[in-house]
């Protein structure tokens, strides 16, 4: 047995239910954004619906996963809520993966997150990204599952001959959901997409980047990741 690491950079909106073996990501209409899923192998791209993305549904699957009960490790503040999918959300698309046995929040931002009044100017690191670990049977094919398709597409892994220790037994794979725009000043598509995802759980939920006792600062963007915080409904 091994360790299956899968990372998710981009605004996501996790469904999380530690009774069920599986949960949900939304991604929301974000302008310029495109999605893909790679492996050290293969890199696929997913793409979205403009209408009734919640049918618009992708999988990723493997017998040699074994579902855990998606226990947060509480390094990092997550932004959690109680609300479902909007009835009036339009995602962009789904992806279904199996539920973890340890979900790890990443990619950290000072943000403030505000749930109602004014803000603050106090602001607190908060995650981006998430990253999800899982025990995993490296003997196992992993597939990846498209709409409308008949078969799975299968993401290779690699197992390199650590010296002293034998196969590595860890495999990764990485879904992004980025904007093809390198640079975000003043934080414009970060604080856009976050609308976009609350909207999906029917929040009234905004972002703000004004520090107290601080004088603004031009923000440049690492990669393409527009780091707004993304939300978990459980």
């Amino acid at each position: 047995m091994g360790i299956l690491e899968i990372s998710f950079y981009g605004p996501f909106a996790y469904f999380v239910n530690p009774n069920r073996q599986f949960l949900d990501i939304y991604a929301p209409k974000c302008p310029g954004h495109r999605a893909s899923i790679s492996s050290p192998v293969h890199q696929l791209p997913i793409r979205g619906r403009s209408c009734n993305g919640k049918t618009y549904s992708y999988s990723l699957r493997s017998k040699g996963i074994t579902p855990g009960k998606g226990k947060f490790d509480g390094s990092t503040r997550i932004l959690r809520t109680k609300s479902s999918l909007s009835a009036k959300a339009d995602p962009f698309f789904r992806l279904t993966v199996p539920t973890p046995s340890l979900i790890h929040g990443i990619h950290s931002d000072r943000v403030e997150v505000i749930t109602s009044g004014s803000p603050t100017g106090q602001l607190s690191d908060t995650a981006t990204s998430l990253r999800f670990y899982y025990i995993f049977d490296m003997a196992s094919p992993i597939e990846f599952w498209c709409p409308l398709a008949t078969s799975g597409l299968h993401l290779g892994f690699i197992q390199p001959q650590l010296p002293g220790s034998g196969k590595i037994s860890h495999a990764d794979i990485t879904v992004r959901f980025e904007n093809s725009q390198e640079e975000d000043v003043d934080k414009t598509d970060a604080q856009d997409c976050f609308l976009r995802l609350r909207d999906m759980l029917g929040l009234k939920w905004w972002v703000s980047y004004d520090e107290k006792n601080a004088n603004p600062q031009l923000e440049v963007r690492s990669g393409v990741d527009c780091r707004a915080p993304i939300i978990v409904s459980e």
